[in-house]
């Protein structure tokens, strides 16, 4: 299973936060996962551990490892707001942004026209996240990531 597409998602859903700026999702956070394909059949399963560190007052950098199986990946994202709600995204697969719509409900897009990640996130309180991915190819749908997050520190 290709394991870098189902990481897009874990870094945004801990470090967004509605008005408060991408710094307030410094910690370390676990969750859970799960990947479908377009049809709605579960094609996999997968642990999130990301730890998160402010950079200054508007930037905040990820180190997440996602684990499917007995495979692991760690990949790196930074952070960086941008304004009137919004915020810029770095990482090593791809570059976007995204803007938050009041409290708890934030969207993002990452990627190329040909191949991206429309990201919903809903933030339950100040230590918890969801989130569902909509991986797209070509503008169509093909599959969608189903993510939670737990703040522990």
């Amino acid at each position: 299973m290709r394991i870098m597409g189902w990481v897009v998602g874990a870094a945004l859903v801990t470090s967004v936060s509605s008005f408060a700026g991408v710094t307030s999702g410094a910690g370390t956070w676990k969750g859970f996962g799960a990947k479908f394909d377009r049809n709605g059949s579960q094609v996999g399963e997968f642990a999130i551990e990301m730890v998160s560190e402010a950079v200054g007052k508007h930037e905040l950098k990820s180190k997440i490892t996602v684990t499917i199986k007995d495979h692991s990946e760690t990949h790196v994202q930074t952070l960086k707001d941008s304004g009137n709600n919004g915020f810029d995204i770095e990482s090593d697969h791809g570059e976007g942004g995204g803007y938050c719509f009041g409290k708890g409900l934030c969207e993002a897009y990452m990627g190329t026209q040909t191949h991206g990640f429309a990201i919903t996130i809903i933030m339950d309180g100040p230590d918890s996240r969801r989130m569902l991915v909509t991986e797209l190819e070509n503008g169509n749908a093909v599959n969608f990531i189903r993510e939670s997050l737990e703040r522990l520190e």
